[in-house]
C-alpha cells in the first residue's frame, strides 16, 4: 500500500506507451520541455526578424557579395586555397555559403536573410543544449534541479535571440560570417564536452567532431581562435578531474591556435600586425587597448539597455590610460573578472544547485571576455567599436546574468517573492519589439545612413555613404552636399571626390566633375576609378585621344579593370576599329560577366563588322 492505495494501482497511471520505451517518464518529460522550449526559440526569432527579409544588401555586401567573384563563380571553390587572396582564404566557408545562395537564387536577398536567420535561431538551439550540457553529473552528483536549469537555458537563450543588439550580426547579411563562425564554435564546444563528459565508445568521434567544427570556425571567421582556450575554461570547470588524460586532449585543441597565424604568414601578414589606420589617425596597439576599456562600458551598456544603436560609432580615440572613462572602464572589467573567479572560489565550498550556478557564473564572464579578446584585444583594428562583435560574446553576457538570477534566487528572499519567470517573458518580449524597431531602420539604406548621420554627425564615413544612397536614388544635389560635408570633416577622402565627381556628372555639371576626378587623381595617383570615370566625360566630349590615355593609365593600374577595357572598346569602336573593339569587349566580359554596357557595346561592334 502506497498513502492508502494499492501500489499496482498508483503505477497503472503511467501511461500506457511509455511501456518498455527504453525511457523513463521524466525523461519523456524533460524532452517534451525541451521541445517546447526550442519552438519557442523558433517562435522568438521568427517574430522579433519577421521585417529584416527584404532588407537590401548594403555597404559591405556589395564588395564580399553582390561583386565577388567568387560568389558568382562556384568552380572558383574547387580550389581551397587560392593564392594571394587573405580574405577569402581565411573565411573560405562563410564564402561558400554566400556562392550556394547566389547558385540558388542569384542575388534575391530574402533568401540570404533566411538563412541568417536560421542559423541565428540554431544558435540560440545550440546555446540552450551547450547550457544543459554544462551540468555534468558525475561532477554535480547533488543537483538535481533538471527542471530549473532547463528554465535558465531557455530564458538565456531567448534572451539571445530577442535582443536587438543581434541585428547588425543578423540583418546586415555579410555578418553572416560572424553568426556561422558562432555556430561552429557553439558545436565544437558542445561535442568536446560530450566527449569528456560521455561514458560512451563514441567519445574519438565527438572529440574528432569537436576538432572539425574548430577548423570550420576558424575557416569562416577569425573570431573562432579563442575556441580552445574556451574548451580548457569548460574543462577546468565542468568536467570531472582526469590529470592523466588532460594533456592528450589539450595538445590537438591547442594545436588549432596555429591555423589562423598560418593562414596569415601564408598571406598578407601586414595585414594583421600592422596599425591601421583610422581616418587620418593612426592607431597604436597601445591606444586601440585602452581605448577598448572604455568600449566595453559601452558595450555593457549595450546589452542592458540597447537604446542609441548605431551601425557607425563616432567615438574617441584615447591615448592615455589614465582618463577617466578608460581608468573606470578597466575597474569595471577588472572588478567583474575577480567576481568571476571569487564564484569559482565559493563553488569549491559549496553543494547542489548553489556549486553549479556560481561555476556558470564564472563561466559566462570567461566567455565573454575570451570571446572579446580577438577584436577588443592587442591587434588594433580599422573600428573602436561594432555592435556585431558583441554576438559571440553576448552569449557569455546571458548566461551569466541568468546564473546571477537563480543564485539571488537561493540567497535573497525578495527574488522569491517575485515571480522571475513572469518578469523575464515581458523583458524578452520588449527586446523583440525593439529589435523589430530597429530592423525598421534597416529597411532602406537611406534611412539607415540617415540614422548613423543623426548619430555620428562628425563621422566623414556616415555622411559619405549617405552621399551613395542619395545618389543611387538619383537625389543628386543632396548626395554633393553630403560629399562636400564629409571633405570638410577629413579633407584627404578620395572616394568622395570620386563619387561626389560622378553625382556632379549625373546632375549635369561634367565640369565640375573633371574637377572633382583630378583632386581625387591628386590626392591619390593609384586610384583607378577616377580615371574611367574622367576618361568616360571626355568620351562624351569627343575628346577620343585624352579619353584613350586616362583608359590606359587605368590599365597600366590595374590591368584587370573591365571598366577601361569597355572604355577602349568603344573609342576604337568610333576611330574605325570594330575588330580591335570585339576584343576589348570580350576581355571586359571575360572579367564582368554580367556587365551589360560591355556586352550591348559587342553587339553594335558586330553589327558594324558585318555591314
Amino acid at each position: 500500500m502506497v498513502n492508502g492505495r494499492d501500489e499496482k494501482t498508483v503505477s497503472t497511471q503511467i501511461p500506457p506507451q511509455l511501456y518498455n520505451s527504453g525511457v523513463s517518464y521524466n525523461e519523456k518529460g524533460s524532452q517534451f520541455i525541451a521541445l517546447f522550449h526550442l519552438s519557442g526559440l523558433f517562435i522568438l526569432g521568427l517574430f522579433a526578424y519577421y521585417n529584416s527579409m527584404n532588407v537590401p544588401f548594403l555597404y559591405d555586401d556589395y564588395q564580399n557579395i553582390v561583386d565577388s567573384v567568387y560568389v558568382k563563380d562556384l568552380k572558383r571553390f574547387m580550389h581551397l586555397i587560392p593564392d594571394g587572396d587573405y580574405g577569402f582564404r581565411s573565411r573560405y566557408i562563410g564564402y561558400l555559403t554566400f556562392a550556394l545562395n547566389y547558385w540558388f537564387q542569384g542575388l534575391t536577398v530574402r533568401g540570404y536573410h533566411m538563412i541568417n536567420l536560421y542559423i541565428h535561431v540554431f544558435n540560440s538551439c545550440l546555446m540552450y543544449k551547450t547550457i544543459l550540457l554544462t551540468a555534468n553529473k558525475r561532477l554535480f552528483t547533488d543537483f538535481t534541479g533538471d527542471r530549473t536549469l532547463r528554465g535558465v537555458a531557455f530564458f538565456a537563450s531567448a534572451l539571445f535571440v530577442s535582443h536587438p543588439i543581434q541585428t547588425q550580426a543578423v540583418t546586415y547579411i555579410v555578418q553572416r560570417f560572424e553568426i556561422l563562425a558562432t555556430t561552429f564554435y557553439l558545436l565544437s564546444i558542445i561535442f568536446y564536452i560530450k566527449a569528456r563528459t560521455e561514458p560512451s565508445a563514441k567519445k574519438i568521434f565527438y572529440y574528432i567532431t569537436s576538432l572539425m567544427m574548430a577548423f570550420f570556425a576558424m575557416k569562416t571567421k577569425e573570431i573562432a581562435f579563442t575556441i580552445p582556450i574556451t574548451a580548457i575554461v569548460v574543462e577546468f570547470l565542468f568536467i570531472e578531474r582526469r590529470r592523466k588524460s588532460r594533456l592528450i586532449v589539450f595538445l590537438p585543441m591547442v594545436l588549432l591556435l596555429l591555423i589562423i597565424p598560418l593562414t596569415i604568414v601564408r598571406g598578407d601578414i601586414h595585414r594583421l600586425l600592422s596599425s591601421h589606420k583610422m581616418a587620418s589617425t593612426d592607431t597604436s596597439q597601445y591606444q586601440y587597448l585602452i581605448t577598448q576599456c572604455a568600449v566595453m562600458l559601452t558595450y555593457i551598456r549595450l546589452l542592458f539597455f540597447p537604446v542609441d544603436q548605431n551601425l557607425d560609432y563616432d567615438y574617441p580615440l584615447y591615448t592615455s590610460f589614465f582618463q577617466t572613462r578608460v581608468v573606470f572602464g578597466f575597474a569595471v572589467i577588472l572588478s567583474v573578472i575577480v567576481m568571476s573567479f571569487y564564484a569559482l572560489y565559493r563553488s569549491g565550498k559549496s553543494n547542489g544547485p548553489q556549486k553549479y550556478y556560481l561555476r556558470l557564473f564564472s563561466f559566462g564572464v570567461l566567455w565573454f571576455f575570451i570571446t572579446m579578446s580577438v577584436q577588443s584585444g592587442l591587434v588594433p583594428l580599422m573600428d573602436l567599436i561594432i555592435e556585431h562583435r558583441l554576438y559571440l560574446p553576448s552569449i557569455g553576457f546571458f548566461i551569466a546574468v541568468l546564473s546571477v538570477i537563480e543564485i539571488g534566487k537561493m540567497r535573497i528572499s525578495l527574488f522569491s517573492v517575485i515571480k522571475t519567470e513572469f518578469v523575464l517573458a515581458i523583458i524578452i518580449v520588449a527586446l523583440c519589439v525593439a529589435t523589430i524597431k530597429r530592423n525598421r531602420v534597416w529597411q532602406r539604406p537611406v534611412t539607415l545612413w540617415e540614422d548613423v548621420v543623426q548619430k555620428s554627425p562628425l563621422k566623414a564615413r556616415g555622411r559619405y555613404n549617405l552621399g551613395n544612397e542619395y545618389s543611387r536614388e538619383g537625389r543628386f544635389d543632396e548626395a554633393v552636399s553630403e560629399y562636400e560635408k564629409a571633405l570638410v570633416i577629413l579633407p584627404g577622402f578620395v572616394s568622395a571626390y570620386h563619387n561626389m565627381g560622378l553625382a556632379l556628372d549625373n546632375r549635369g555639371s561634367p565640369d565640375e566633375a573633371i574637377l572633382c576626378f583630378k583632386k581625387g587623381i591628386e590626392l591619390n595617383p593609384q586610384y583607378v576609378d577616377s580615371y574611367v570615370a574622367y576618361g568616360n566625360i571626355l568620351l562624351r566630349q569627343h575628346k577620343l585621344d585624352e579619353a584613350m590615355g586616362n583608359y590606359k593609365k587605368a590599365l597600366e593600374i590595374r590591368p584587370e579593370t573591365p571598366e577601361a577595357l569597355n572604355g577602349i572598346g568603344v573609342v576604337m569602336a568610333l576611330t574605325g576599329d570594330p575588330k580591335g573593339a570585339v576584343g576589348m569587349f570580350d576581355k571586359a566580359l571575360s572579367l564582368k560577366p554580367d556587365y551589360a554596357e560591355a556586352a550591348n557595346n559587342k553587339k553594335s561592334a558586330l553589327e558594324i563588322i558585318a555591314r
